[in-house]
């Protein structure tokens, strides 16, 4: 096996230093934009909890089967934990050579240096 063909090409944006909390309107999240529903168990603590310390408007609707429909107006805040990538943060291009550590690269220095690898991992097999 060659160096080329064992080289590593990554594009990451770790969660811990690319991405920050962010609320529905900043992410368009669609429960936010139109209004969701959530059915949960009746009795549960869920319920309990969507009716006296949730803070949404709803409309409730009890079902047969020993559920709860809550309908969610929309433009309030829904129950996701939304994130939203910070705008000067560059995800990180990665290089892992045969022979080498991890090296971080510029994003042309990374994907000339991809295209360059690829091409000559072809060639190789195209050769036989």
């Amino acid at each position: 096996m060659n160096a080329q063909t064992n080289d590593r090409w990554r594009i990451t944006a770790p969660l811990e230093t690319h991405w920050q909390p962010a609320t529905c309107r900043e992410v368009d999240c669609t429960h936010w934009l139109q209004g969701w529903t959530t059915v949960v168990p009746d009795p549960s603590p869920q319920a309990e909890y969507i009716r006296h310390d949730s803070g949404r408007r709803f409309i409730e609707k009890k079902n047969d089967e020993g559920t709860v429909t809550f309908s969610f107006y929309q433009g309030q805040t829904c129950f996701r934990e939304h994130k939203r990538k910070f705008d000067d943060k560059l995800e990180n291009f990665i290089h892992r050579g045969w022979d080498q550590g991890r090296q971080l690269m510029e994003p042309t220095q990374w994907t000339d240096g991809m295209n360059e690898a690829t091409e000559t991992f072809r060639k190789k097999r195209r050769e036989g």
